[in-house]
């Protein structure tokens, strides 16, 4: 289950998000459901259409909807494409 926790280490598709500040204005205030993720990249679906929004420079707030908290991430925390993240929470759970 998603948390405020491991939501870096979790798969973000199926989120809400809000970009809450972006170096490139155009982006700021983007918000909508995460369809798709890759390494540098959050396609979100929008009420209009869908856009496409660079996980670096980037502010976002995301609503976790297993447990409707919301919370800040920088997009460079979250800058490995989603199977590598997860693995990272694997390799961190045996160390321990």
């Amino acid at each position: 289950m998603r948390t405020k926790e491991n939501i870096k280490s979790h798969e973000l598709i199926g989120c809400n998000i809000r970009v809450i500040e972006s170096k490139n204005k155009s982006a700021v205030n983007i918000k909508g459901k995460i369809i798709d993720e890759t390494k540098n990249t959050l396609h979100i679906k929008t009420e209009k259409d869908t856009k496409k929004v660079f996980k670096n420079n980037c502010m976002f707030e995301i609503s976790i909807p297993e447990t409707l908290e919301k919370i800040k991430i920088k997009g460079e925390e979250i800058s490995l494409q989603p199977e590598k993240r997860m693995k990272q929470k694997k390799a961190k759970k045996k160390r321990a």
